[in-house]
């Protein structure tokens, strides 16, 4: 009975030091990154197969967020996925109602666990708080 109690006591003390886990779904940017509403637009940013090195789809891109149609997500923003189709995932910024589109390899779905003390007033994707 001893050692069932030293067991029980060795694993709660075990899961108070332990690291806290991130949310479920919790992700981030590996970098600044484009995202759009509309998916159609990712596909026909890359859907020219001579753009090995992406700079008609940058471009494409860039105009989009010039124009308002498409957002750039800093680097280390905080997600959740909402949606995979392929190589599109639908991410959703901490805070937002809208899922944005963008491509799998701007996620990172199991970023390291950052502390939640102190800090800057942003909320993580370069926005400051409104309150």
């Amino acid at each position: 009975m001893k050692s069932l109690r030293a067991v029980m006591g060795l694993a709660a003390i075990v899961s108070l030091i332990s690291p806290m886990e991130k949310p479920a779904g919790a992700a981030a940017l590996r970098a600044t990154y484009p995202g759009c509403q509309d998916k159609e637009i990712l596909k026909q940013a890359f859907q020219n197969q001579k753009d090995a090195g992406g700079a008609k789809a940058a471009a494409f891109l860039k105009g989009k967020v010039d124009a308002g149609a498409c957002v750039l997500f800093a680097k280390g923003s905080q997600v959740s996925i909402d949606e995979r189709d392929g190589a599109l995932w639908c991410v959703r910024r901490t805070g937002d109602l809208d899922c944005i589109w963008t491509l799998d390899r701007a996620v990172d779905p199991n970023p390291p666990i950052q502390s939640s003390g102190g800090g800057s007033a942003g909320n993580g994707d370069g926005r400051k708080n409104h309150h």
